[in-house]
């Protein structure tokens, strides 16, 4: 009823409105106005009485009374706005004729007359019609008559308290993060300190199950309570009740007040008896049902001193009493899941029972419309359960509220309507409005406002008692409210991150169609349904997809009256005429016919009283001029280009909303001066939009501004500036761009925005230097999202933006260069929280990384506090360009700039990352990729990680890579090629390619495939050949050896691969030319006839194409898209041809002769071509200036396909004359020079044509240039020369290094009809920079190398040579050479090469020990490894990654610690340097590396074990419990095996296979174990007690152990037989047992090894014979207690067990130095009495001089002599990466671990 109340409420001021003298009336009818409305002033208070009275206690008679009155004020209103309407003057200055001027105002003079004379006899009828009501208002008012006696009930929500945990569906998860939220492990129940109360609340709306939660976790937390507390509160409490009852529940009562009668206390005292009880007590309370922050101040006042550790939950549906709390816990509906299982629990008691098709789809249906309200769905399933199933469609259809005399239905609704009922009168009409929209509507908050507004839910007067600005600010607050009370739900455009919008739940809009429909508010119409609408109908008219043949419907009904019409999805044009009071309009998705769309907006011209007016696809707008009191007009998606000038004239408009393409008039918006909301677009001229800019600063009441502007001079710029600087109450501002050519840049400083009230800017149409300064917290303190255009983000600049309170999305989009690099620095030290509010960031163009450096949590992985890093971080969206982030040399690893792991820890759901892979090598972005992989996968909350790859066809080849990998040791390339003159074959490496078909004709070109296993010539017969190199015994990888020949391929039909040529013509005349795809898949290629395009796996040609005249000269691949094709024609011209569609894209013409090559940069995006007529050129619209003869080089750009320059090359003599001959080019792998041939010279250009440097044949050799091509890594020149020589350049000036003679790969019996045999062409191997391959004029083929090479490649070197001899031999004889080594050889490591390295030079390594005794820790450098832990439990394991950049120990309390050398300032490859101590490593969680360990056990006295992989990618260990298996990135256990007894005591990867490791055992057994399919492969047995030592000879192909029974045994790794055994040698050649561990290692050789014994040392080789040894009875006298090799095993490192380290030469074991205890560990040191000493000894793998002892008391000392610098072996080459080398077996099997 107090919606009554509300509509009488805007009569009264409109009748006040009546009495003024401007209007005219006569005086009888003003006194009948002033008696109207006293009378109508005491209705009004009846309203008021009546509505406070809930309506099912009201008498029936009374409810029909205030029907009547509700119809009568709204007539009245009808009545006053007419009259109002009809004596305002209109605006009449628009006419330009005096005389029409003149005319209009007689008759508006007419008008006024008749419009009073129709005032005062509809007034007379009024005030007969309210006489009436007032006798019968006399006659009911008395408080029985209004009131009915309703009988007693009971809250519905009381039977919550009693139900069975097992009638509880979805409950445990959430009861569960509630129990979380509580932190009952805060205290633990103890009360040795204060514990202040935590306070937990549980908000939603009403029927999602918060009391049922409340009471669940209160039932299991109890018994942890000695008192507790459950009380329910409920609507308008009575708080003394409340307050006893918390009294009397926790038995107060009958201590204190067992003669005292508690309802005599007032609320004072007892607040005063709770206050004092649970200040000293541990109690839990839940306080269930507030309503109100009144009274939830009693409550907090009485319990808050508690200061035991309390707990207290209260569940309220109102989200500003929830704020309260310490925590609040927002309750969702339950999962679709839960949802089915209780719909089915309740309709058949269980979910077994199958359902036939439609009633399935039936409680489908009926879980979407419940949306997992748990009341909603238990109301629903027992309407369900007392029908039959075929009937359970119509149950759907019909769902609402009125079904009576059901139980479940008649309690929901009194759930629901609690929170209805318990809403002030304003709201509930604005609650009840959201009825017109139809079922999940997403509703847009400010439209619904205005509508609002236009209804007049929202008043002057309400806005004047609440103290606002401006009513929409008043309805922002009601929207608010609605959503505080959870009876609205808050929307957010996904990633924005504020609230813009709002639905309504299905089961709360059935509830207010319902009270609707009763009170006659709105009435709704859907086509869909069959509804039976009554005689009257309400004010408000929805209709909902209603056809145009439905509206019949309406044909009898009265719907004149009807002030608002919402239509949705909706086809007819016969309404609008019968609707003359209406106020609201909106039609959204109509569809109009064109025979009565002008009918129907012509009528809507002529509504006078419309405030609001939204239409859809309409072309034209109706007549406006009249609509004088219309405040918003919503054009969007309409059609029509240019808003009517008459527009101007709509002074009361607050919201002008135009679509996309709508133009707006010179002059129009400047006048609607009461403007608060504007969308619209600007363009044209540019004298247009500097009038509209100019204007928006005039709309001093602008709150959103939503609009595209063309900025495309400074003067608009400025004047935009200027004019936003006037908006000062602008709060949304939004202004997009069109396409503005040349857009400059806005200086940081420019103009000054208003930004105090701003909560949304969006500017698209400045691009900023940087942040502007306006954007800050204290002139920007509300500003929720930003979303700007800038050129660069500075440090300072995101630091600015972390500390905007209210900043909840931040989108920045960099418009520099895309690879620049922007950091976001989290600075904690401070202790404030950055961002603290931000949910959403989103960082496009350049790349992002979060640098730590300078927080607390820089050197930590633990995850940061939730308070402080983003702590509300949900999603985040940002560019990882890879390669700029290599290139900015940040010293930092990807996980450590990708790290987005401390970040929204209690938060994120989504990440997603745009990988630029432009210049970025395949390693590199997988790299990338896997640290983004490994920092979703250690953030706490898990998030999704969408990563998607940008620009992948940039990237870097493999070629590339390789040729970046050799720049970084460019010396191992040229050094191979040491003499200067090579002229004997016994001087260089010489392999022919055999060919049986002996053919003569001159290879024109040559190739190797991409994967460098085979090699394609062309010759001047057009026949190909192709030679593989086949996977066999000698060549099991089928690799381009030099000492195996390989095999001359050949299709199955026998037929060559042949070009097509003319008839008639020579193929030897014509210009051959081929090219091979990216993929080696297809071939092209031409020999003066059709292009043909050939099939690489059958040979087959698959098309021709381009048939001559003029022939293909030369042909290129697009290296981004192989079906596009470059062909060089015999014409000069050069033709884009796509393969896919057969289709020339565009000819390019700029040469003079025909092309001779054509090259593709992808990194600068153009193609050069060089021709016969020796030009060069380079193409972007710049038109050929050159024009005279000579040799030619353009450059066309890739985009356009535009010449951008070109150049002729230069003469060598700098003369004029004419150059002849081919022209060749070929881009480094750079992408940024180019290498240029021609007969005359060689000459490297950069990309846009300047000659950088030049070698011209006069100087030596005389012979003409005949071939040229780069090597892999482009730092070689090969040249093949005329007279047969072979040169080879340095690339980077061109200086003859080396010249390889004829006379050296050339037999002297080899002529051609006394021509000189010479190379015509030259390719150089894709992955061997030392080999080539060379076509002679002959035929022939070589392929070449330098006799000096790599360790790797001995062996195959060895087996060349018996291949050449069996070769040249005049018999052929055949040569079966057993490559038993082959697999060795490929697989020969880095360690392996360096100790080879190292056994060249001894005295490199000996010489730096040179002392005999180190007494002092002056005589030598020192490192003590960091360690915060101090551990004392000794040291068992240590060991040095294979790359030398971290140390691993393993002690004896099972834990291990790692040690990495970072890249940094000082050590920026992050060597183990000794100046620069490394950083104990730490997984993100914080927790090491741990060995699994027996229960019970002290894993101390186990045997400790580990080793590492290959690749230091896993780590096997074992502490006398399983074998755990580590992933040496995460630190996370991959899997544990081996469970004892026995338990491992030694481990050790098998070199050529991680997946297999040999296990020694307790039990004295060996393990060969494969841990990718968890199975044992053999058990070897042959010790006698338990296994201490093992060691893989990979030459030898045995394993070797070692046991505490002193005794060797010698396995096959062919069988697994054992082949010896042996027991060391007794130190006094006796015959006693020997007692202690013995360990093993082998040499790098595999022949050799170190036995070690705490008796003795000795060297044995791998059939266990005792070569030397040393025993320590000579000096120094103490045990030994860990041996080891040096690198390149020239020197053994001993620790002893008195704290000594001994250096013997490993040739004699003669100690040559003594390290004292006293040089290295400091006097301080002791334990528990006990001598420290080294435990154990590593050496370091690529420093010789380097080593690291684990001591007894847990620390780690690295130490090297004085005299050696920090140079290690191999350190050219050693960065943080090494130089790839061909995968072995033993990589691709440990591979599989990424995918376990």
């Amino acid at each position: 009823m107090e919606l009554v109340a509300e509509a009488m409420g805007s009569l009264l001021p409109k009748l006040g409105e009546l009495l003024k003298e401007e209007y005219g009336l006569q005086k009888g009818v003003k006194k009948k106005i002033e008696s109207l409305s006293r009378e109508l002033t005491v209705v009004h208070a009846v309203l008021r009485k009546i509505g406070d009275v809930p309506p099912d206690q009201l008498d029936e008679l009374v409810r029909l009374w205030a029907s009547e009155v509700r119809e009568a004020s709204y007539d009245m209103e009808d009545m006053v706005d007419t009259f109002l309407v009809r004596v305002e003057e209109p605006n009449e200055a628009t006419e330009p004729h005096m005389l029409l001027r003149l005319l209009k105002r007689v008759r508006r003079l007419f008008e006024k007359s008749k419009a009073r004379r129709n005032i005062s006899s509809q007034i007379q009828e009024i005030y007969k019609k309210l006489a009436e009501l007032a006798a019968r208002r006399d006659w009911y008012n008395t408080p029985d008559s209004v009131v009915t006696k309703p009988a007693t009930t009971i809250d519905p929500r009381i039977l919550n308290l009693y139900k069975s945990a097992t009638e509880l569906v979805g409950i445990e998860g959430p009861k569960d993060e509630l129990i979380d939220m509580l932190s009952l492990g805060d205290d633990g129940g103890d009360a040795s300190g204060p514990k202040k109360m935590k306070i937990v609340s549980v908000v939603g709306f009403g029927g999602l199950g918060k009391t049922t939660l409340a009471k669940a976790v209160y039932d299991q937390l109890k018994p942890r309570f000695k008192w507790g507390a459950f009380i329910p509160v409920g609507r308008n409490p009575d708080i003394k009740k409340v307050l006893r009852d918390l009294i009397h529940e926790f038995g107060l009562d009958k201590e204190k007040f067992m003669n005292l009668n508690m309802t005599m206390l007032d609320e004072k005292q007892l607040m005063d008896q709770l206050k004092k009880f649970v200040k000293e007590k541990r109690c839990l309370i839940v306080i269930d049902d507030i309503w109100d922050t009144k009274t939830w101040t009693f409550v907090r006042c009485a319990l808050q001193e508690s200061n035991c550790g309390s707990r207290l939950v209260i569940t309220t549906r109102i989200s500003e009493v929830a704020a309260y709390a310490d925590e609040a816990y927002k309750i969702q509906p339950l999962s679709h899941d839960n949802s089915k299982k209780l719909l089915y629990t309740r309709i058949v008691d269980g979910e077994g029972k199958y359902f036939d098709r439609p009633s399935a789809d039936a409680c489908e249906k009926v879980l979407k419309k419940c949306g997992g309200v748990p009341l909603a769905i238990i109301t629903i399933a027992s309407l369900l359960a007392s029908k039959p199933g075929e009937d359970w469609s119509e149950v759907y259809n019909s769902i609402g509220f009125g079904h009576k005399g059901n139980d479940h239905v008649d309690n929901t609704r009194r759930i629901l309507s609690f929170s209805y009922y318990d809403l002030p009168s304003h709201l509930k009409a604005c609650l009840l409005y959201l009825s017109i929209f139809p079922e999940d509507s997403i509703i847009e908050k400010n439209k619904l406002i205005w509508m609002w507004m236009a209804e007049g839910f929202i008043s002057e007067e309400q806005g004047a008692d609440a103290g606002v600005r401006s009513l929409f600010e008043l309805g922002e607050r009601y929207f608010n409210e609605l959503i505080n009370r959870n009876m609205i739900q808050a929307q957010e455009t996904q990633y924005k991150g504020y609230v813009d919008a709002c639905s309504v739940h299905d089961m709360v809009l059935d509830l207010i169609h319902q009270l609707s429909s009763e009170e006659n508010f709105v009435t709704v119409l859907n086509g869909g349904e069959r509804q039976k609408l009554q005689g009257s109908i309400s004010r408000r008219l929805a209709l909902q997809c209603v056809e145009e043949h439905n509206v019949g419907q309406l044909a009898n009904i009265a719907v004149e009256k009807v002030r608002s019409i919402f239509a949705s999805e909706c086809d007819f044009c016969a309404l609008c005429p019968r609707l003359p009071f209406l106020r609201v309009v909106e039609m959204v998705g109509c569809s109009v016919s064109v025979d009565c769309g002008k009918h129907v907006l012509d009528h809507l011209g002529s509504l006078l009283h419309l405030r609001y007016l939204r239409v859809e696809n309409i072309n034209k707008l109706p007549e406006v001029a009249y609509l004088r009191f219309l405040q918003t007009l919503d054009l969007r998606n309409s059609w029509m280009k240019e808003l009517p000038e008459e527009v101007g004239l709509l002074t009361q408009l607050v919201c002008l909303r135009c679509s996309y393409q709508t133009r707006v008039p010179a002059g129009l918006i400047g006048k609607l001066t009461s403007l608060q909301e504007l969308r619209i677009s600007c363009g044209g001229e540019d004298a247009i939009i500097m009038q509209f800019v100019k204007e928006l600063g005039l709309l001093k009441e602008l709150r959103v501004l939503k609009t595209s502007i063309c900025v495309r001079s400074e003067s608009i710029e400025s004047a935009l500036l200027e004019s936003l600087g006037c908006l000062h109450n602008i709060q949304e501002l939004e202004i997009l761009e069109y396409f503005s050519p040349n857009k400059g840049w806005v200086s940081s400083d420019a103009g000054r925005v208003s930004c105090r009230h701003l909560r949304v800017l969006r500017l698209h149409c400045f691009v900023f230097s940087g942040l502007p300064e306006w954007i800050n917290s204290s002139l920007a303190p509300n500003l929720c999202y930003l979303d700007l255009l800038v050129v660069a983000m500075e440090d300072q600049d995101m630091e600015t933006l972390a500390k905007l309170p209210e900043l909840s999305c931040l989108i920045l989009c960099s418009k520099s260069d895309t690879k620049s690099v922007v950091s976001i620095k989290i600075r904690t030290d401070e202790g404030v929280g950055h961002f603290r509010k931000l949910r959403f960031l989103k960082v496009d163009g350049a790349s992002i990384w979060f640098d730590l450096r300078g927080s607390k949590y820089c050197n930590s992985s633990r995850v940061a506090s939730s308070n402080t890093i983003m702590p509300r971080l949900e999603s985040l969206e940002f560019g990882v360009h890879v390669r700029s982030l290599k290139d900015k040399n940040l010293q930092l690893g990807f996980d450590k700039l990708l790290g987005f792991q401390n970040l929204g820890t209690c938060s994120l759901q989504r990440v997603k990352v745009h990988v630029k892979c432009e210049g970025a090598s395949i390693l590199d972005v997988k790299e990338a990729e896997a640290a983004l992989e490994h920092a979703a996968t250690v953030h706490p909350k898990h998030p999704t990680l969408l990563a998607k790859w940008v620009g992948e066809e940039y990237i870097i080849s493999r070629y590339q890579e390789a040729c970046m990998e050799m720049s970084k040791a460019p010396e191992l390339v040229t050094k191979a090629w040491k003499l200067a003159d090579i002229i004997g074959s016994g001087q260089i490496q010489i392999l022919r390619m055999p060919d049986p078909t002996a053919s003569s004709s001159k290879v024109m070109r040559l190739l190797y495939t991409d994967n460098g296993l085979a090699l394609l010539a062309l010759s001047s017969n057009a026949v190909h050949k192709l030679w593989k190199w086949e996977h066999r015994d000698k060549n099991p990888r089928g690799k381009s050896s030099k000492s195996v020949p390989p095999v001359l391929w050949q299709p199955e039909n026998g037929i060559p691969m042949t070009n097509d040529t003319i008839d008639g013509n020579d193929p030897k005349q014509a210009t051959a030319c081929t090219a091979l795809s990216k993929n080696d898949q297809y071939l092209i290629s031409a020999s003066g006839g059709k292009v043909s395009l050939f099939n690489m796996m059958t040979f087959k040609v698959m098309t021709t194409f381009m048939a001559p005249p003029p022939a293909a000269t030369f042909l290129a691949f697009y290296p981004l898209n192989s079906n596009i094709i470059a062909i060089g024609r015999e014409d000069s011209s050069i033709q884009i041809y796509n393969v896919g569609i057969g289709e020339v894209k565009i000819v390019l013409t700029g040469h003079h002769k025909k092309i001779t090559g054509l090259a593709f940069s992808q990194s600068m995006e153009v193609l050069v071509s060089s021709g016969a007529d020796a030009q060069t050129c380079l193409s972007h619209r710049t038109s050929d200036s050159h024009r005279q003869q000579g040799q030619m080089l353009c450059v066309w750009s890739i985009d356009g396909w535009e010449k951008k320059k070109s150049r002729y090359i230069k003469h060598p003599s700098n003369g004029s004359g004419a150059l002849v001959g081919d022209t060749v080019v070929q881009f480094h792998y750079d992408g940024t020079h180019l290498l240029v041939v021609h007969e005359s010279q060689l000459a490297i250009y950069d990309w846009q044509l300047e000659c950088l440097c030049s070698w011209f044949p006069r100087d030596a050799p005389p012979s003409p240039i005949s071939s040229a091509v780069y090597s892999l890594g482009c730092l070689l020149v090969y040249a093949g020369f005329r007279d047969g020589a072979i040169g080879i350049f340095d690339a980077e000036s061109l200086m003859l290094k080396c010249r390889i003679a004829p006379s050296a790969y050339i037999p002297s019996s080899i002529s051609r009809d006394g021509e000189t045999v010479y190379p015509t062409v030259v390719a150089t191997h894709p992955w061997k920079p030392n080999q080539i391959a060379v076509g002679m004029s002959d035929g022939a083929v070589h392929v070449l190398e330098p006799l000096e090479h790599a360790a790797a490649e001995v062996v195959e070197e060895a087996e060349a040579a018996l291949e050449h001899v069996a070769a040249v031999h005049p018999k052929h004889p055949t040569l079966l050479t057993k490559r038993v080594e082959t697999q060795y050889m490929i697989e020969i490591s880095r360690y392996q090469e360096a100790c080879m390295e190292m056994s060249k030079a001894p005295e490199l390594v000996t010489k730096a020990w040179k002392l005999a005794d180190i007494v002092g820790s002056g005589q030598i450098q020192i490192l003590r490894m960091p360690d915060p832990t101090t551990s004392s439990s000794k040291v068992m394991r240590l060991l040095y990654t294979d790359n030398g950049l971290a140390l691993l120990a393993l002690s004896s309390n099972a834990v291990h610690k790692l040690w990495k050398w970072e890249h940094m300032d000082k050590n920026p490859r992050g060597k183990s340097s000794k100046s620069v101590p490394p950083v104990l490593w730490q997984p993100e969680n914080g927790i090491p590396m741990t060995n699994d360990t027996i229960d019970g056990n002290d894993p101390k006295e186990a045997t400790a074990c580990t080793a590492l992989s290959e690749n230091d990618r896993y780590l096997i260990s074992a502490s006398g419990g399983k074998v755990s298996l580590f992933n040496l990135m995460t630190f996370k256990v991959m899997a544990t095996f081996m469970a004892p007894p026995p338990a491992g005591t030694f481990l050790a990867f098998y070199p050529l296979d991680n997946n297999i490791i040999a296990i020694g055992r307790e039990d004295s057994s060996i393990q060969i174990y494969n841990v990718r399919i968890d199975e044992v492969k053999i058990v070897l047995m042959g010790h006698h007690k338990k296994i201490t030592g093992l060691a893989f000879s990979q030459s030898m192909e045995v394993l070797v152990s070692s046991g505490a029974d002193a005794q060797l045994c010698v396995w096959s790794i062919d069988g697994w037989e054992k082949k010896k055994s042996r027991y060391i040698k007794h130190p006094s050649n006796g015959s006693g047992a020997l007692v202690g561990d013995t360990v093993v290692q082998f040499h790098y050789d595999g022949m050799h090894l170190l036995v070690v014994h705490e008796s003795q040392l000795a060297i044995y080789d791998w059939q266990l014979e005792c070569l030397c040894s040393w025993f320590p009875r000579d000096a120094p006298p103490s045990p030994i207690s860990s041996a080891v090799y040096s690198l390149g095993c020239l020197l053994v490192y001993a620790g002893f067990r008195d704290g000594a380290i001994g250096i013997f030469d490993v040739e004699s074991l003669t100690l040559k130095c003594r390290i004292a205890p006293s040089a290295y560990i400091p006097s301080s040191i002791s334990r528990d009495g006990e001598t420290v000493y080294p435990t154990v000894v590593a050496t370091h793998p690529w420093k010789p001089n380097q080593i690291a002892v684990g001591m007894s008391d847990g620390a780690v000392v690295v130490l090297e002599p004085l005299d050696t610098d920090d140079v290690q072996v191999g350190s050219a080459v050693t960065s943080e990466k090494r130089p790839s080398r061909d995968v072995s077996s033993s990589r691709l099997s440990s591979i599989f671990w990424l995918g376990r």
